[in-house]
This record gives C-alpha cells, structure tokens and sequence, in this order.
C-alpha cells in the first residue's frame, strides 16, 4: 500500500505592533504529525478508493501549545470524513503557544490540512483511532500534581505530552508510547506514562462497538499551576446536565414568568459530579434561582480530563444556569 502524503498549513491572524507590543508572538509549530501518524486517521472507504481531501479545523492553543476545542469548518469533498479525520490527528499537533506582553495566551487558529493520497489502497489492519473519550476514570488533580517531575518542578517548568496508547478489555490502557513531549529532558514523558494507568475508556462505543484494541490519544498536560495551591483544570465537558422538567419542576411558581440567571462554584469529586456548590452570582436575586440550582446540582456531571490534557477531579468549575421565562 502506497502512503499518502500528509500536507499542513496554518493560517494566522495578523496583528499590527506598536513598539510597546513587539515582544508579543503568534502561535508557531514545534511538531507536526507524520505520514505515518496520519493512516491511522485516514477516512477508510476515502483511502479504499484513492481519493485526496482537505480540511479545514478551528482550534484553540492552550497555555501549553496543545490544541483543543477544534471542530471543523469545512470539509473537500464533503461527507467523507476529512472533517472529523483533521480533528483526530490534532493530539500529535504541538505548538509555541502566542505570547501577549511576554506571557503566554489562548489563542484561535484554523489550520488547512490537506490529505494527498497516492492510490487505492487498504487501511492498516486492526487500527481503529477512538476521539473524544468519555473516560470513566482519570488521574485527579492531586495525582496529577504529585507525578509533576522533580526536575522540571525545580526550575518551574511546566510541559505537555500526547500518548498513543491501546485500549483492554476492561477500559485501562496499556502499550503506551510518548507521541510528544515538550519540553525534552526533564522526565514528562516518563510522568505522563506513569499516569497512564489511572485512565478507564467505556468498554464499548455508543453504537455498542467494543473498544478493546482500539487505539486512543491521551494529552497530558503539567500545569504551572500545579505547582501553587490554585488548581487549573481547564475547559471540561458537560457528560450530563439536568433535565428541562427537572429544571422546570424546581422552580416556584412565581418564578416560571421571569427569566433569570445563576452561577455556581462548585467542587469536582469522583466520577465527574460536583458538591460544596456556593451561589456565586444570581439575577434577579431572592426569586428562588439559586434555590433551583442548588436543587439540581448533582445532575451536573462533567468529564473527567479535559482536550487540553488537565484533570478536573478537585478542581473547582463556575457552572452557568440560565432560566428562560416560560
């Protein structure tokens, strides 16, 4: 089988710099994935036929150069999974991260991605990639922090790693491999495996597909905060969010007419629920908001690791509720 090309491009916004500004930098690559990296991702029936596609992801750069939060925007041609393909190859992407007054900043970026192939040809055998895991168990904050390397905790460094790991039959990891590590030499690589036995994938798919053998990319990222008191989880994904009735139902009547908002803090336990759930902004006040949020709050459940690499077990998250009038 011939092995199609793989072809990146990214475009960045500009930005004009007054000298004030000059320090300030856009994201730039340290690592891009390789040909070979890119047939396990490669649409199956596109590659059966020979066909070429390209795409098009907007992502976001974390603190750390990690991608997260891609989703595509286009997709050439359409409906063979170019789209979905791009955004499955981004944990082997890592970048500089863009800097603003010589601190480093989230940024946005769409990045082209073109799929040259070079004929028909059979996908490698047994070489399923599975995305956007639902992990049922992950390292929590504090085991993240602990295996935050001597050296590197030394001279407060932080780094960030992908995995490339095969999923067992019972959800745990096994045959791990460092993708990426950034930096080199100070033992991240090593941590990141260290870790990878915390994690448990669904045993199957939701269309009821086992995922035993199935390859899965695990983005590690080691914080600076780790090193402080103040935990940074990152963005996590809701798993499960109350019910519109249940949302309804605990609300007083008088309140059903009136639109209102409510923010809480809570803390990240065990399997991705939340407690110790504090008011931490409601509007209008004293119309029974926040009482209704608190009554709903352990149906908020959220992943466990997040796209960007970062555990969210003990950590805490600001959970926005928006109440629209009936």
């Amino acid at each position: 089988m011939k092995v199609p090309v793989l072809a990146l491009a990214a475009a960045f916004s500009a930005f004009s710099a007054t000298a004030a500004e000059k320090a300030d930098t856009n994201p730039d690559w340290i690592r891009k994935p390789t040909a070979a990296q890119l047939l396990v991702v490669y649409p199956v029936e596109a590659m059966r036929r020979g066909v070429s596609g390209a795409a098009v992801i907007e992502c976001k750069v974390s603190l750390e150069g990690a991608l997260f939060e891609c989703r595509p925007i286009s997709e050439t041609p359409a409906g063979m999974g170019f789209g979905a393909a791009a955004v499955a190859l981004t944990p082997q992407f890592l970048m500089k991260p863009a800097t603003r007054g010589g601190e480093p900043v989230v940024t946005v970026i769409r990045l082209p991605i073109n799929f040259r192939s070079q004929g028909a040809g059979v996908p490698p055998g047994g070489q399923r990639l599975l995305t956007q895991v639902a992990w049922t168990s992950a390292p929590t904050y504090a085991e993240a922090a602990a295996a935050f390397p001597i050296k590197a905790r030394d001279i407060s460094t932080p780094g960030h790693v992908a995995l490339g790991c095969t999923i067992k039959a019972d959800g745990g990891l096994t045959n791990c491999r460092t993708i990426s590590e950034q930096p080199k030499g100070l033992g991240f690589g090593k941590a990141a495996r260290d870790l990878a036995g915390r994690f448990r994938a669904p045993t199957t798919t939701p269309d009821g597909a086992l995922t035993k053998g199935a390859q899965v990319h695990v983005p590690v990222t080691f914080a600076i905060e780790m090193l402080g008191a103040a935990p940074r989880i990152g963005k996590a994904q809701w798993v499960s969010l109350p019910t519109g009735d249940e949302m309804e139902n605990s609300l007083p009547p008088a309140a059903r007419t009136t639109g209102g908002r409510v923010v809480l803090d809570c803390r990240i336990i065990a399997g991705g629920h939340v407690e110790d759930c504090q008011v931490a902004e409601e509007t209008p006040a004293a119309q029974g908001f926040a009482t209704s949020a608190l009554s709903v709050s352990d149906k908020f459940v959220l992943s466990l690791w997040t796209a960007e690499g970062l555990p969210t077990q003990g950590g805490r998250v600001r959970v926005p509720v928006r109440y629209t009038p009936q």
